[in-house]
């Protein structure tokens, strides 16, 4: 379906109470421009753009606004609104009441072409005229539609990433247990970036209700490394490449993560990149990726983004060392500059290690596992400080136990009380660095090869994914891994999870 006209027309409406008042003045009539959006396929959507002085846009404005937006909706599908809405944001800024008429008569025009009488849907949302936000709309209409079977809606669920045959596929699974397989493929009709390796949930902790907005998938295409999907609707809102302010030819992910602020943080290209927050986080640049942290180092995959302290630590695969960034608004790479305490169990600058997991565990201590030149694995713990400087504390640097446990597919995981979780074939393992010991979870995984290992609920159950089955582990006090939940039917074999509350 394609939106084949964009009209708008005068509407003088006289309130019913005359003497209604706001904190700026009176008024007795509303006055703004009916917004009509028709399709080929003949349904039309409308909406409304009310002219308000205080916020920018007089009855006398509003047309050479509405105007300006024709372009960027004529010949667009209309299902297409984050990305609409996007365009209409880079074509003008503020222009709020003009936007708004546009995004209730897509909404509309959504809702009529599904045949859509009234959406009742979180607590009587109508489906036009502005009286929800696009999330819920976007919600109500993928259940109506069972585009993508009931159980997508914003209230809650598990998102599931899994690789089907080289296929990259997401699954949703409501609160009650209802299985939606290949979601995203039944909703767009096309498949995600190949290679999938991460599903990442963004909320902005500090604005209510700090809810899931939006996922990123990431994938190890570099020509395709990733997209962002709509938390409610699971349609995309753009590609990773477009995430960059100035996209590389390619772009080699390594690993990612979500902030309290609700942008990105990882590594890729070797380099450490974090996501704006210089603006208004509905701004169509909010969370978009400027330079990397400029210097001469190539990182590992896996970066530690202290949450507490004004730093960030990294390791250069090309030096085998231990790497620092300042953070003080945007990441600084200082390199090896930082304070060490004591080089007696051993070096920061000169580790002599290919990290195969680097982990920091509650804003202090820091943990790397790594193969020597000799085929070794060891294990380094440092603690990690910032008193106005950088400062690492060496505590040991050893060789792990039973190394032979160690495959090119092994999964890592910790806990904040400093206990590790590893997967080897068909097992995984608890690793105690403690005391080193190390013991095999009571789980059955019946032969299958764990594919995916995610600690949540504070380090006490893990979300273990083997071919078509995703378990929830209980690994808390005295537990070893029962398993409390599982889902089958998954295809492939899962990668990422993510669990959302409401």
């Amino acid at each position: 379906m394609i939106i084949t006209s964009v009209e708008f027309e005068p509407c003088v409406m006289p309130l019913e109470d005359k003497s209604w008042t706001f904190a700026l003045g009176t008024a007795s009539t509303s006055r703004g421009y009916v917004v009509r959006l028709t399709s080929d396929s003949g349904h039309v959507g409308y909406g409304y753009s009310n002219s308000s002085p205080h916020m920018g846009s007089t009855f006398e404005s509003l047309p050479a606004e509405l105007e300006r937006f024709k372009p960027h909706v004529l010949g667009k599908d209309p299902f297409a609104i984050e990305a609409i809405l996007m365009a209409l944001n880079r074509s003008l800024t503020g222009a709020s009441q003009a936007k708004a008429g546009i995004d209730c008569a897509l909404h509309d025009l959504c809702a009529r072409s599904l045949g859509i009488p009234n959406l009742k849907f979180f607590g009587e949302v109508g489906y036009g005229g502005g009286s929800g936000c696009a999330a819920v709309f976007h919600a109500a209409m993928a259940v109506a539609l069972r585009r993508a079977g009931p159980a997508v809606v914003a209230s809650g669920g598990t998102v599931i990433l899994s690789l089907e045959n080289g296929i990259s596929q997401l699954s949703f699974v409501s609160a009650d247990s209802i299985l939606s397989p290949r979601v995203y493929h039944a909703i767009n009709g096309t498949d995600l970036p190949v290679g999938a390796t991460q599903l990442i949930p963004l909320a902005d902790k500090y604005v209510l209700p700090g809810t899931i907005s939006s996922y990123w998938v990431i994938c190890s295409d570099p020509d395709n490394p990733g997209v962002q999907l709509d938390a409610a609707t699971f349609l995309p809102i753009k590609g990773l490449k477009e995430n960059f302010f100035s996209p590389p030819p390619t772009v080699v992910p390594g690993t990612f993560q979500g902030n309290d602020l609700g942008v990105l943080l990882g590594v890729a290209n070797g380099k450490l990149y974090a996501g704006s927050t210089y603006t208004w986080n509905l701004s169509p640049t909010y969370g978009m990726f400027g330079l990397p942290a400029t210097g001469d180092y190539y990182l590992h995959r896996q970066a530690a983004f202290n949450a507490t302290f004004p730093y960030m630590l990294g390791y250069d695969s090309m030096r085998q060392s231990v790497i620092g960034f300042t953070n003080f608004g945007n990441a600084a790479y200082i390199g090896t500059t930082y304070q060490v305490t004591d080089t007696t169990a051993f070096n920061p600058k000169r580790v002599g290690l290919k990290l195969l997991d680097f982990e920091q565990i509650n804003d202090q201590n820091v943990y790397a596992f790594g193969r020597a030149a000799n085929d070794s694995i060891y294990e380094v713990k440092f603690g990690a400080a910032f008193i106005g400087v950088i400062q690492l504390s060496p505590a040991y640097k050893r060789p792990f136990p039973h190394p032979e446990l160690i495959t090119p597919q092994t999964l890592w995981g910790s806990s904040p009380g400093e206990v590790f979780y590893f997967s080897s074939g068909s097992s995984i393992y608890r690793y105690n660095p403690l005391n080193q010991d190390l013991q095999p979870l009571a789980t059955d995984f019946g032969g299958k090869a764990v594919t995916m290992l995610r600690m949540t609920n504070q380090g006490n159950t893990i979300i273990a994914g083997v071919d078509g089955s995703v378990f929830f582990l209980d690994v808390s006090t005295g537990r070893n891994g029962n398993i409390t939940r599982r889902i089958d039917d998954i295809p492939g074999s899962p990668v990422d999870v993510t669990v959302r509350t409401q």
